[in-house]
């Protein structure tokens, strides 16, 4: 729980929990794009080990485009929905 209270600190964001099932899990939900970027930043410093990077880097694509205004294109659409097969 301590790495997660530090990471929402570093990102100014709430950290909320989720209980399913008995289980918790933590939530770090990033809106504002200068968030996302400082978290982008992070990842870039530190990141993800697990099959978790993949979907990461796929993630960044569709972000750049977002931080571009390409979303607002059809080929930005195009492009961003392509990727993940939507």
């Amino acid at each position: 729980m301590a790495v997660m209270k530090s990471i929402a600190y570093y990102l100014s964001v709430n950290l909320r929990v989720s209980r399913h099932n008995d289980k918790s899990y933590w939530i770090v939900e990033v809106c504002s794009l200068s968030k996302l970027q400082k978290l982008v930043d992070y990842l870039e410093r530190y990141p993800l080990l697990t099959s978790k990077f993949n979907n990461y880097n796929d993630w960044l694509k569709g972000f750049y485009l977002v931080k571009a205004n390409k979303h607002l294109t059809e080929s930005g659409k195009f492009e961003i929905f392509n990727q993940y097969e939507i």
